[in-house]
């Protein structure tokens, strides 16, 4: 892990990433479960979360992805075309901390 952070030409998506592993494993549970206020919290942002609740936590290329910056978007998809699911997923968790 050390080595990877140590890399001058990671990106900071690549970095968010590689550490978002970790941070699943505490927040996931919690996102599923925990309430927010429609009336002060980002609509845009609720409807991500409540698509990860009712999806069960489960990511796919078509999850909301408007609460992202446009660059934000052009990361969550990696060179290849593969959906980056950890990516996307610390990001949400940021945004919803």
């Amino acid at each position: 892990m050390i080595a990877f952070l140590q890399h001058q030409y990671y990106s900071r998506q690549d970095i968010l990433e590689n550490l978002s592993r970790k941070l699943q494993n505490r927040v996931s549970d919690i996102l599923k479960v925990i309430s927010f206020n429609p009336e002060n919290s980002d609509k845009i942002l609720l409807n991500a979360v409540d698509n990860y609740k009712n999806k069960d936590g489960e990511i796919t290329i078509n999850v909301p992805q408007d609460f992202l910056s446009n660059d934000e978007k052009d990361s969550v998809v990696s060179e290849n075309g593969t959906f980056r699911t950890s990516l996307y997923k610390i990001l949400m968790f940021h945004r919803s901390g």
